[in-house]
């Protein structure tokens, strides 16, 4: 048999890892993959790659080019043995999406702002999602007025070799078109665009500027604001200021007194500072229940008259903390096994941790027949630690729920309300709560993988995961695991590993001492013949992974069913090569020569670009730096999981009614089904016979190809071609 893996959604024109896995398959052959068009089966491309008698293969595989994004076919076709006389034949098709736009196009203008009769340069890189250079000439690149006249236009534009980057420069007339203009550039047949602006412009000498907190609880006394006035060299201006400071309230509170603070005059030398109280900004007054401060203020500079305007807008928060189930608490609980999460609770104003909170974690479970009628399993009262977080652990689950709501509450911090003759609708500050819903997975066997970790916030590159693997079967456990990483839409790595023999290696749980002790009726029913493993895996962090790493981990049972988890690694915002800049001064006098210096790996194509800082008062600039590189990247990201391709709800329904089936028509002994491959020496050929006691699990035939449906949030990021003599 086999296991063919590559991502859900596939970026045409670029070479992607498929992973193949073969099963007692010890003769040499061939593959052939074939990307067909969905409506005529026409083939797009195929290619052949020969097998060795290879138990594990990556496979780099080509997607075509597509005009636009579009589901296409991916057939499968293999021949192991002799031409005559085959040991063993695969063949297989799915549905898979192509998207469009494989590449990232960056186009970095040398400012944003430009004055009539000045020279415009640009530069266009185009990278790959792991950031490699495009190497090819890019087809078209134009320049169009606010009109959208082309000014001007180059054709296949030559990149630097092993670089990929293209420089080009236009010089603008004394008397241009004044307004947007726009740089687009044509690459593998997407447009790309960037906005630029020629208007007349002075550079400024200064800035004014509004220092308050980003957010203020509802129930705060006071709010500091400050108004700074600044050159851009950071010396203090002098000058005459103007504001007016008001609450933003709902629409149906305008017939209450309009509050507002005022600063009329006030000269200054720099900075001035305000203290405002909960009753001017109305705070205190239910009937207002303002929800924000509006901030507008106007600055002149002494001598010159020349001016400045700045505004803000200041958001309150209602709540005191904020509770959130931590990014690694699964969607899925697996019977048989602990589930396991984490709260962060941390400061509503701050963001920072708190300890010592009082959290109460409340579960309840929902039956299939239950409708939407939820059963409370029980709460406890937790304290989160020293990072901010409480950490719980619900004990297995009865197999008689599919779903479950897992709810934390702030218990020393209830609502708070507004005085009772001011008291209009809702109160003052809310209680924090906050909850997260789980789904059973599901497995024919009752086999399951879970893996977690005590990981918390983002991984440094270059550093090692450390992630627990635990496994509950009601067969024989497996020689090996594999697992595979997935980042920004392909695999980065794939390898196998064993567990230890000792089944005490690790504990089941990493978080014990904070159990949710639930009644006994609503616990897993543990059978005699359910053995439990666990392991650790230990996977190497490398810059490919950022930001964001899916690990699958998966085996396959002897009658074919594949048992699977996966895990999401967050990963630091790093590449592979580094690169830093530092001036040879932090400031100097007009006039004065200053020097900076470049380090970077050997061999690197570095891009230079030094604007005057007054440019960018006047527009703010959207320069390439690494955190819009990995904006870009984002839609690459394992989260993004394309169109539905197979429904499993209607497998696993069929799946669950079977079982029920069984449960009450057979006799009280568990049933039990033996899986074996003979091969008939006269035919040469591979042929599978089936054993059983209580033959609940039809085998399909031979000839019938079959693919696992897996739970949707898992098939997001891979696929898992059956092997055709396996039935699910």
């Amino acid at each position: 048999g086999y296991i063919l893996t590559l991502p859900k959604v596939l970026w045409g024109n670029v070479t992607v890892s498929a992973h193949l896995n073969l099963f007692n398959v010890a003769d040499e052959g061939s593959i052939t993959l074939k990307f067909m068009r969905i409506d005529s089966n026409v083939t797009i491309w195929e290619q052949t790659e020969k097998i060795k008698g290879e138990a594990s293969k990556s496979v780099p595989l080509y997607v075509p080019w597509v005009s636009e994004s579009q589901m296409m076919q991916l057939k499968i076709e293999g021949r192991f043995g002799t031409l005559s006389l085959p040991s063993y034949t695969i063949e297989n098709t799915q549905n898979v999406y192509v998207e469009a736009r494989p590449w990232i196009t960056f186009i970095q203008p040398d400012k944003e702002l430009y004055l009539p009769g000045q020279l415009i340069r640009f530069r266009i890189l185009s990278v790959t999602p792991d950031l490699r250079p495009s190497l090819e000439p890019i087809a078209d690149v134009w320049l169009e007025d606010t009109t959208g006249t082309r000014v001007a236009q180059w054709k296949n534009v030559p990149v630097i070799a092993y670089v990929g980057i293209a420089q080009m420069e236009f010089q603008l007339s004394e008397e241009p078109p004044q307004g947007t203009w726009f740089i687009k550039a044509k690459v593998d047949g997407q447009t790309e665009m960037k906005t630029i602006q020629v208007s007349e412009y002075v550079l400024p000498k200064f800035s004014l500027t509004i220092v308050r907190p980003d957010v203020v609880l509802a129930n705060a006394v006071s709010i500091p604001i400050e108004f700074c006035a600044k050159y851009t060299h950071g010396q203090p201006v002098k000058g005459t200021l103007n504001a007016e400071i008001s609450p933003r309230t709902y629409g149906y509170n305008i017939t209450e007194k309009r509050l507002q603070v005022k600063i009329s005059d006030q000269q200054i030398s720099g900075c001035h500072k305000v203290v405002l109280t909960e009753a001017e900004m109305g705070m205190d007054n239910g009937r207002l229940r303002p929800y924000g401060i509006q901030i507008a203020a106007s600055f002149k500079e002494e001598g010159t008259d020349v001016k400045d305007d700045a505004s803000a807008l200041l958001s309150f928060l209602f709540h005191e903390v904020e509770l959130n189930f931590y990014k690694d608490t699964p969607q899925f609980f697996k019977p048989g096994l602990d589930f396991d999460g984490r709260v962060r609770v941390q400061s509503a104003s701050t963001s920072q941790a708190v300890s010592g909170e009082k959290i109460e974690i409340c579960v309840s479970g929902k039956q299939p027949t239950g409708g939407f009628q939820w059963t409370p399993f029980g709460c406890k009262n937790l304290t989160s630690g020293e990072d901010g977080y409480v950490k719980f652990t619900v004990p297995p689950v009865s197999s008689n729920f599919t779903e479950l709501t897992v709810s934390a509450k702030a218990v020393d911090r209830p609502n708070q309300a507004y005085p009772k003759e001011q008291q209009r609708w809702g109160d003052r500050m809310s209680q924090a709560e906050s909850s997260h819903y789980v789904k059973a997975w599901f497995s024919p066997s009752e086999s399951y993988i879970k893996s977690d970790s005590d990981i918390v916030g983002s991984l440094p590159c270059n550093s090692k995961a450390s992630i627990r693997i635990h496994l509950v079967t009601t067969s024989d456990p497996p020689d090996h695991l594999y697992y595979e990483v997935k980042s920004r839409g392909s695999k980065v790595q794939q390898s196998r590993f064993a567990l230890p023999a000792n089944t005490e290696t690790v504990p089941e749980s990493a978080h014990s001492v904070q159990r949710i002790d639930l009644n006994s009726s609503y616990v897993f029913d543990s059978k005699s013949n359910v053995t439990k493993f666990s392991g650790i895996l230990i996977v190497d962090i490398t810059p490919e992974m950022s930001p964001l790493a899916n690990v699958v981990i998966y085996y396959v049972r002897k009658d074919g069913e594949v048992v699977a988890d996966y895990i999401k690694l967050s990963v630091e915002k790093c590449l592979s090569h580094q690169v830093s800049l530092q001036w040879s001064k932090v400031e100097d006098y007009p006039g004065a020569s200053v020097q900076f210096t470049v380090k970077a790996e050997p061999e690197s194509a570095c891009g230079i670009r030094v604007v005057d800082k007054s440019v960018d008062l006047l527009k703010s600039s959207q320069q390439l730096n690494l955190n819009n590189v990995f904006s870009q990247l984002s839609r690459f990201s394992e989260s993004y999981s394309g169109p539905v391709i197979k429904d499993d709800w209607e497998y696993c329904q069929k799946r669950m009614n079977e079982r029920t089936t069984t449960t009450t028509t057979t006799t009280t002994e568990a049933p039990t089904t033996e899986a074996t491959s003979t091969t008939d020496s006269k035919s040469s050929e591979k042929t599978a016979s089936t054993t059983t006691t209580a033959p609940t699990r039809p085998v399909p035939p031979i000839s019938t190809p079959h693919i696992v449906p897996l739970k949707n949030n898992f098939s997001s990021f891979v696929y898992l071609f059956r092997m055709r003599e396996f039935w699910p």
